[in-house]
């Protein structure tokens, strides 16, 4: 993955499945694609949808499953993400920035309050920044997000590449970067909450297959029972 996170690569090769997909993730994260494969495969056998159209509705599954699970900007969710009520965290982030910029302890409880309401700032763009950075991906999908804009940033870099019937590896992209305190530049694939967002799209996305599956199998059962009357 280079700058944000692709969703590992959602092919079903007849071979290995996951094999290929495997190498595309961004070994930063650690979200377990056992179980999401193996739902996948189960798919391609009990139903008789191209793969490569179950690769990519998947995919388009997990990129707005992990929109959604990304936390709403807010300003409790905000303040709880640097020390709650106390606002420790906050205070002391502000506090290297102002020693960053003035020089240290060379400046103003004026200047530190100024610089914690742009800290504030920046963590809110920043938490939508990554909600709106599923969003390239969900479209090229063929799918839609409600209250979707896009600006000029980074949100709008996002992307996929669908699985085809000679190809059945298909990517997700959500290319977001922000900047810590520090300035140091932190893609989607190295932040936790998005991460967060992404192990839980996969979960979700791997039970919804399962629980399809299940409800298939169960009216095929009905089915055979009373045919066999």
């Amino acid at each position: 993955m280079r700058r944000g996170h692709d969703l590992p690569r959602g092919g079903l090769p007849a071979g290995a499945p996951g094999e290929r997909r495997r190498r595309g993730i961004d070994m930063r994260m650690e979200v377990d694609l056992s179980k999401f494969r193996a739902a996948l495969v189960a798919v391609k056998n009990q139903t008789k949808k191209p793969e490569a159209e179950i690769v990519n509705r998947a995919m388009r599954d997990v990129a707005f499953r992990s929109a959604s699970f990304t936390p709403k900007v807010s300003a409790s969710t905000v303040n709880s993400a640097l020390g709650g009520k106390s606002g420790r965290v906050l205070a002391g982030l502000a506090a290297m920035a102002c020693n960053k910029k003035f020089g240290m302890k060379k400046w103003t409880r004026v200047q530190h309050k100024e610089m914690m309401g742009k800290i504030l700032k920046r963590r809110k763009s920043g938490l939508g920044a990554l909600r709106a950075g599923w969003i390239p991906a969900i479209q090229a999908l063929g799918g839609s997000y409600r209250g979707a804009k896009l600006g000029s940033g980074s949100a709008s870099l996002g992307t996929a590449k669908k699985a085809t019937i000679n190809n059945l590896v298909g990517t997700i992209k959500n290319a977001v970067f922000t900047r810590n305190h520090r300035g140091e530049k932190k893609g989607a694939g190295s932040i936790h909450v998005s991460i967060n967002a992404l192990q839980k799209a996969v979960q979700f996305v791997s039970k919804d297959r399962e629980a399809y599956l299940d409800r298939k199998r169960g009216i095929a059962a009905v089915l055979k029972a009373n045919s066999d009357k």
